[in-house]
């Protein structure tokens, strides 16, 4: 099979979940494929960055300098039909490309990864001969109305909501458009099937078990809370101010609080001397020996957690909140500890920081959960079986 895979930013370093996602999904469905990656980039990669991808045996890479978010062309946004993400994201010289990257290496299969890439689905591309496959991370639109009724603003929640309403024109258009879409979560699939009538797959969020179960096992510091997670990313943000402002002055003064994430150092809410912010850990396994309880706190957002999944990996025991744990499958106290409020979280958390018996049983039955329903060995085999069926189909 030849597959052109576009992401919405380079897949490496997997600093942020849609970068690893797209990373891994690269790595775990790729098998005898030929894949060509088209991707945007903010800050072109280093070449330690671009050898990451070819070690999995992907040598043809085309990158494209995304639009800066406040660039005079986006204000058409405010006007037009189009979100501000068209803006952003299409180009024509993009769409031409594609084009002729696909009748020039005769690709079979066209794999979008996420909301902002599904702007050069096209019929053009059906008319070639070639299958369509949408990939979400998220029922987008619903992140972002999330995001925007929180605005206390007047003016900015009623320009949020009016991206919100052209946000979700798209991305049903974009269903249409597609052979195939691809969900994270059940509740998801039913959602989008709920919109149209095409094939819908769930192709969720995974861990690289293999990484986890290798790594070296050190002792967790006593007393400590770890959170992770991009300080760009909006949910991100409300989940700690929700926690510093609701559970952190109900919890002990011998509690630490460690936050790992970009942009971290930069949350006037996080300096407190109990707080330690840290940017950028170069090894993923030495953030998960920095606590002994993982607390994820996300109020916004669909899809899967990967903190949470990495955490359960690496044998940590983990505080969430239920607004973000219910496309895991888990039923909470046997895999992890799921708050309704501020109130249970703060109990919650104290318990397992108190009861070390209690962290190692979360910790193991975490674990076997992980390695069972979320391996990216999997979830990759599920992936690569998708586009090889939709292949056949057209042939």
């Amino acid at each position: 099979m030849k597959i052109l895979f576009f992401t919405y930013d380079f897949p490496y370093p997997t600093n942020s979940g849609g970068k690893t996602r797209a990373f891994n999904l690269l790595k775990f469905a790729k098998k005898d494929a030929e894949i060509i990656l088209f991707s945007f980039v903010r800050n072109m990669p280093s070449t330690t960055d671009l050898n990451a991808l070819r070690d999995l045996g992907i040598e043809d890479i085309r990158l494209f300098p995304r639009r800066k978010l406040y660039s005079p062309a986006n204000l058409v946004s405010f006007f037009s039909k189009n979100s501000i993400f068209y803006s952003l994201y299409f180009t024509p010289t993009v769409h031409s490309e594609l084009l002729d990257v696909v009748r020039e290496k005769k690709i079979d299969l066209v794999h979008f990864e996420s909301f902002y890439t599904g702007f050069y689905l096209h019929h053009a591309l059906t008319q070639l001969g070639v299958k369509q496959v949408f990939g979400t991370e998220n029922i987008e639109h619903l992140l972002y109305k999330e995001f925007a009724d929180s605005q206390k603003f007047l003016p900015a929640r009623l320009f949020f909501q009016s991206q919100v309403k052209k946000i979700k024109q798209e991305e049903e258009a974009f269903y249409h458009r597609s052979d195939c879409i691809l969900t994270v979560t059940e509740t998801e699939r039913d959602q989008v099937s709920s919109v149209c009538g095409k094939r819908v797959e769930i192709v969720p969020n995974g861990v690289d078990i293999a990484s986890f179960e290798n790594a070296e096992r050190k002792s967790n510091p006593e007393k400590t809370l770890l959170f992770m997670g991009n300080f760009t990313y909006f949910p991100n943000r409300d989940a700690m101010q929700w926690f510093i402002a609701h559970v952190f002055p109900q919890l002990p003064d011998d509690i630490r609080l460690i936050v790992v994430g970009r942009n971290s150092s930069k949350q006037e809410y996080l300096r407190d001397r109990r707080i330690e912010t840290v940017e950028f850990v170069e090894n993923i396994h030495d953030v998960y020996s920095k606590g002994s309880v993982m607390i994820a706190p996300v109020r916004i957002g669909g899809g899967t957690n990967f903190k949470i999944l990495e955490a359960m990996a690496s044998k940590m025991p983990v505080v969430a909140l239920s607004e973000r744990i219910d496309g895991l499958g888990f039923s909470g106290g046997k895999e992890l500890l799921i708050a309704k409020n501020a109130s249970e979280f703060a109990e919650m958390t104290v318990r397992l920081l108190e009861d070390k018996k209690l962290q190692r049983d979360f910790a193991a039955t975490a674990f076997s959960a992980v390695e069972k329903k979320y391996s990216w060995t999997g979830i990759g085999a599920k992936l690569y079986n998708t586009w090889s069926s939709l292949v056949h189909e057209k042939s």
